[in-house]
């Protein structure tokens, strides 16, 4: 009796053996002969035997993945180790890379601020004086696009958003439309003192930018690191008053805050969550006009990227 006879009368004296065992399996396997080929299926994986070459011996399978868990055919061939080593690949195998992230409508809340001369204090900044707990920052991010660079490592992101920031002054009193210019040509914000006391006396400002980044993610971490920079152009400003015999009022003009900035942005973070700093390079009012503070904003991310 030949070799492949013997082979024959063995599959077939075990196939009841293996479908009895395969019952009583929670995973579903079949097996299926087509000529010199022995094939097993257990979910996504297809395992081939090829006993082609009339041995006894079985030779190294080839395991297929169908799909994956999200039903996605992979047309990879990937190889197992017959020692146990299930996560040995074929040389020819390819893993595949993540897919480039797009978001839209994430958002930011923090405090919008600004420096006088590198510093927070501004006891001497006559009238633009700063109630920190009461300025806040809103950044809409319309969308946010990250692209793979290397290694799913290094990522390229950029995007598009509004950022709204809110100075809410400490002193009572009404920016002036008009700037002050000195006998020696200085120009100067002027303001005149408000005859009640405001519940909320804001100057706020409106902003479109353009960030541009760099992002290190390790891979298979939610830790992240992105630094960059972003351009912004004005699309609104205001003073913003509130009291109790005059309501609420609005009152809209430039107030020679610059039409276009500048600056670097940084953010770090852990999944959904980041915390972001944003310094603009650019004074927050225009060339020559005093005061010279410089805004920088800062906090955390609500809805995330």
């Amino acid at each position: 009796m030949n070799t492949l006879i013997k082979i024959s009368i063995g599959l077939f004296l075990l196939l009841p053996l293996s479908t009895l065992t395969l019952m009583g399996q929670e995973d579903k396997q079949t097996i299926t002969i087509e000529d010199d080929k022995i094939i097993i299926q257990k979910d996504s994986t297809e395992i081939i035997l090829d006993r082609s070459n009339n041995s006894e011996e079985i030779e190294q399978p080839e395991e297929r993945i169908l799909q994956d868990e999200n039903g996605v055919v992979d047309e990879d061939d990937m190889s197992i180790n017959l020692d146990g080593d299930d996560h040995t690949k074929s040389d020819h195998g390819k893993k595949k890379k993540k897919k480039n992230k797009f978001r839209m409508g994430m958002l930011d809340y923090g405090i919008s601020t600004y420096l006088v001369d590198g510093s927070l204090n501004h006891d001497e900044l006559e009238g633009f004086a700063l109630n920190h707990g009461k300025s806040n920052n809103f950044n809409l991010h319309i969308f946010r696009h990250r692209v793979n660079l290397l290694a799913e490592t290094l990522f390229f992101e950029y995007g598009l958003s509004t950022n709204w920031r809110r100075y809410s002054l400490k002193n009572d009193i009404i920016i002036d439309k008009e700037v002050f210019v000195t006998p020696e040509g200085n120009k100067s914000l002027a303001w005149t003192n408000s005859d009640v006391e405001n519940k909320k006396n804001k100057l706020r400002s409106t902003h479109l930018e353009i960030p541009v980044m760099i992002t290190i993610s390790p891979k298979d971490s939610k830790f992240f690191i992105s630094a960059g920079m972003f351009g912004g152009m004005r699309i609104g400003s205001s003073q913003k008053v509130k009291n109790k015999d005059e309501g609420k009022s609005i009152i809209k003009d430039n107030y020679e805050i610059r039409d276009f900035t500048t600056g670097v942005v940084g953010r770090v973070g852990f999944g959904p969550v980041d915390f972001y700093c944003q310094y603009t390079l650019d004074p927050l009012f225009n060339d020559g006009v005093s005061p010279e503070v410089m805004p920088i904003s800062f906090g955390i991310s609500v809805l995330g990227f």
